[in-house]
């Protein structure tokens, strides 16, 4: 099949010409830019871009007692009407009604034409309303299919580490103190994860001094909350040792800069949430708390 073939068909079931996504029309505000509370500096005058929306997870909230929410979608690559490609994600907010059901509205990978104002930057912009698309731009959708063909970076210690493109990070697993465990790295930037990778392997290269002190940590900071707190009456105080015997590792999320989390399961103590424990490889002090 011809190259360009291929393209072609891999849009056909990716485009929904029939239906246009809902537009808001409010009177609030004097620009669009104004209705999204973000601090940064929108044009005027809206403009018609193209783009092909990314993989990313997308989400909306509500913004104080307004009556309208904020849908954001990410686009993996865009261009102006008659302008160049851009190949740069777009984070596009878009005013939706409360009730609004969006999901649906941009599925992953389809092939749009909208009204938006652009940000200063060019990496945001505010959507107006969707337009019938007119064609589609061969060089714009092959950047976009390329951008989100599946990445993958071998690691000495790790092997291979996947890029999840809905979340934006690179996941794989890893043995920590004898067990099998998730590894994630908060970057979809192949470069930076080079960086992180340097993180990851100091807590490989000392995983028992670290496995100790993330355990005492996890005592010191939530020992007593449970004890005093969580546990139920007809149960027994737990010791801190006992305390740390209900708690598992799940993952490790490597950040920027040294940062790190541990991820446990709390064993039935919390409710079901989890036990995270983060830090520096640079040193200062670790902290634990629950999440979820």
């Amino acid at each position: 099949m011809h190259f360009r073939d291929s393209i072609l068909q891999w849009l056909r079931g990716k485009l929904n010409r029939n239906t246009l996504p809902q537009s808001f029309d409010f009177q609030e505000y004097e620009s669009l830019g104004d209705a999204t509370f973000d601090g940064v500096e929108y044009g005027k005058k809206p403009q018609i871009i193209e783009g092909v929306v990314s993989q990313r997870a997308q989400s909306a909230g509500i913004l104080g007692e307004h009556e309208y929410m904020l849908h954001g979608f990410e686009l993996v690559a865009w261009m102006p009407i008659d302008g160049e490609v851009v190949v740069e994600k777009l984070y596009v907010q878009r005013p939706i009604p409360k009730e609004h059901d969006y999901p649906l509205d941009f599925p992953e990978m389809s092939y749009q034409r909208m009204s938006v104002i652009l940000s200063q930057d060019q990496e945001r912009a505010v959507y107006e309303k969707s337009l019938p698309l007119e064609g589609t731009n061969l060089e714009l959708t092959a950047a976009a299919q390329e951008l989100c063909q599946s990445v993958i970076v071998e690691s000495d210690r790790f092997g291979e580490l996947f890029l999840d493109a809905s979340i934006g990070w690179f996941e794989g697993e890893g043995e920590w103190v004898g067990q099998e465990i998730d590894l994630r790295f908060d970057t979809e930037n192949p470069e930076e994860l080079k960086e992180m990778l340097k993180t990851a392997e100091l807590l490989w290269t000392d995983q028992e001094e670290w496995n100790t002190r993330i355990r005492q940590q996890a005592i010191e900071d939530l020992h007593q909350l449970y004890n005093g707190t969580w546990r139920e009456e007809k149960d027994p105080e737990l010791t801190p040792n006992e305390f740390a015997d209900h708690f598992s590792l799940s993952s490790v999320t490597i950040d920027k800069d040294g940062q790190f989390e541990f991820w446990h399961h709390d064993g039935g103590l919390f409710l079901e949430h989890s036990i995270q424990v983060y830090g520096s490889v640079h040193g200062g002090s670790l902290r634990a708390t629950l999440a979820g």
